[in-house]
């Protein structure tokens, strides 16, 4: 059965590093460790906490999270290097998978053997796989697709999930699974961005390097989308600049000027 789940086994060889980005959340990364710890996991899997937060919370964490790995960065220096940290951690101490997740997210029981289990049917050709998520009651949240002639992402969100595996062109790093193969071509994010967009920007690296995504519906997710802005504006400048960031790094001209009239318009237009 192609993406069957028949055989939901966990190779001795596996060895999965879950890496959750704090930001002034302890609370809720601690739920998410948890969740991840309550399912079943491979025999060997890793949570580790990269803290971008301005205290150094490791007493905190290690009393609440049983055999974690506490990295403490340098201060808020974002998404995309605040994983960086976690991910060149676990590529040094031989992950074969890597899990991005937010720490706003929570986990069903079947979580990661399910989510393996995609990446042996195809092993050159899938990078990333990663479930569906909740988008409120009765609705989910799957893959997306770029629209390169305004650069905007589209993303799926439907009522009644698929019964099979769909390949998309973007997977949100809100809950991600990717292989290691993936980061010893690809690289690590792209740190320009800040915050937003370094998924997609991930994303279509990995695909132009012949890499498949897929979500897996079989696996849906809890996703609160909190957020650390007291004001929602404030995450509309971090989208603004990441979005020139993409431009200035995907297009040229004159495929570009659709896509800036587009970023001039539509997010300082949201801002008002």
């Amino acid at each position: 059965q192609f993406f069957g789940h028949a055989r939901i086994i966990a190779d001795m060889s596996t060895k999965v590093f879950c890496l959750i980005l704090n930001y002034n959340r302890p609370k809720d990364t601690v739920k998410c460790a948890n969740s991840l710890l309550s399912s079943k996991l491979p025999p060997a899997t890793e949570i580790v906490v990269i803290d971008n937060g301005k205290e150094n919370l490791n007493k905190y964490f290690v009393k609440n999270i049983p055999n974690i790995i506490y990295i403490k960065s340098p201060g808020n220096i974002g998404f995309a290097a605040g994983n960086n940290q976690g991910i060149k951690y676990a590529l040094a101490h031989g992950a074969t998978h890597i899990l991005v997740i937010n720490p706003d997210v929570t986990v069903p029981h079947n979580f990661l053997l399910p989510l393996l289990s995609t990446f042996r049917v195809r092993p050159r050709r899938v990078g990333l796989v990663a479930p569906a998520h909740t988008e409120g009651k009765g609705s989910y949240g799957l893959g997306g697709k770029v629209d390169w002639k305004w650069c905007a992402f589209p993303h799926d969100n439907v009522t009644k999930l698929p019964t099979k595996p769909r390949k998309y062109d973007l997977l949100t790093f809100a809950c991600v699974l990717i292989k290691r193969e993936v980061f010893e071509t690809v690289g690590l994010m792209d740190e320009r961005y800040f915050l937003y967009l370094e998924d997609v920007d991930y994303c279509v690296s990995a695909a132009r390097a012949s890499y498949s995504l897929y979500i897996d519906p079989g696996v849906v997710i809890k996703h609160m989308t909190s957020s650390s802005f007291g004001d929602p504006r404030g995450k509309i400048k971090f989208s603004f600049n990441s979005s020139v960031i993409f431009i200035r790094k995907w297009y040229r001209f004159p495929a570009n000027i659709l896509p800036l009239i587009h970023t001039l318009y539509f997010y300082p237009s949201l801002y008002v």
